[in-house]
């Protein structure tokens, strides 16, 4: 192999070390109904990335047609909302906002951490997403048998009036949800 292509072969295998690996695709989304009851919640979300941190005032609507998240900033500024029918996901975000995650991806979170866990064991059967509930007051994701995402409740009889604690491993970041 002549010198100069070896030194080229070299510096590109190195460079595609430094490139971030790809991270697993979003988890899907359930169904509105899958939550099996009509749910309402207003809850402050804290998201952790990092040094930076950012609050929101969240407010989630859910019933059998259509889930809705709806985020307010510190100023009262609606910064998104997230509508999902089982079928159309559609965010909308404010231009100006500055947000460390989309909308559809703090949706997934939600529903992750508050919709029943046999919903979800149906939708990820057969799939390379698995998901568990080793003890009560934790849920665990994985995504071809690494963790992706996990759960932790404040009161897992209760997960929505609850406070909830979701570490996303895959992304890096968590989020801490108090209910208001």
């Amino acid at each position: 192999m002549p010198r100069g292509l070896l030194i080229s072969a070299s510096l590109a295998l190195a460079g595609c070390a430094l490139l971030p690996k790809a991270s697993p695709p979003s988890p899907p989304l359930l169904p509105p109904a899958a939550l099996g009851a009509a749910h309402q919640a207003q809850q402050v979300l804290h998201a952790h990335f990092g040094e930076r941190e950012i609050a929101l005032q969240c407010a989630l609507v859910a019933d059998s047609a259509a889930v809705t998240l709806v985020a307010v900033g510190a100023l009262g500024r609606r910064l998104f909302t997230a509508s999902y029918d089982g079928t159309r996901l559609n965010a909308q975000t404010d231009p100006q906002a500055q947000l460390p995650l989309p909308p559809e991806r703090v949706l997934a979170d939600v529903q992750f951490a508050l919709w029943p866990l046999a919903a979800w064991q149906s939708r990820l059967e057969g799939s390379a997403w698995q998901i568990e509930q080793p003890q009560p007051g934790l849920r665990r994701l994985s995504y071809r048998g690494r963790w992706y995402e996990e759960v932790l409740y404040g009161d897992a009889a209760h997960p929505w009036r609850g406070r909830l604690r979701i570490a996303n491993f895959a992304l890096g970041y968590t989020l801490d949800i108090v209910p208001q």
